[in-house]
């Protein structure tokens, strides 16, 4: 994969100034993204939006250059504190979504798509189909009775 993307599972949460420190909201869950990092962007992988990608390589960077990207309630792409694994992930179609930024195609900004509440019900309901598809797919093995 070219060294401008990365794909990582990343938050998408609004990010709250408490005083002067940045809070993000961890209610949102991790989603899968292929981050530019020319571009300062991230698009979720499953909903093809886009996203301020905050950089929080180092607290002097976050505070001179990446916090001035949080505006308001908007949600942006900002790195969780867990760690990083690429289970569930969809490597085809990060490469399709990386495809398309090389050739400069646009995506709509999920801040327009979807307000907070809206884009959290979003991805509750998302959840719950894909429990539902697993436990679809789970077979229940019982002995019968003799």
């Amino acid at each position: 994969m070219d060294e401008k993307f990365i794909v990582t599972k990343i938050h998408i949460c609004p990010v709250y100034k408490v005083g002067d420190s940045f809070t993000p909201d961890m209610e949102y869950p991790t989603r899968y993204c292929v981050i530019d990092e020319e571009k300062q962007i991230a698009i979720d992988i499953k909903t093809k939006l886009k996203y301020d990608y905050v950089k929080t390589v180092s607290h002097l960077y976050f505070s001179s250059q990446s916090n001035k990207k949080i505006k308001g309630d908007n949600r942006v792409a900002i790195f969780p504190y867990t760690s990083i694994s690429y289970n569930g992930c969809d490597m085809n179609e990060s490469r399709k979504i990386i495809e398309q930024l090389k050739s400069n195609e646009k995506f709509q900004d999920g801040n327009e798509v979807y307000d907070n509440k809206s884009y959290l019900e979003f991805l509750k309901q998302e959840a719950l189909r894909e429990k539902q598809n697993i436990n679809d797919k789970v077979k229940v093995f019982r002995k019968r009775k003799k």
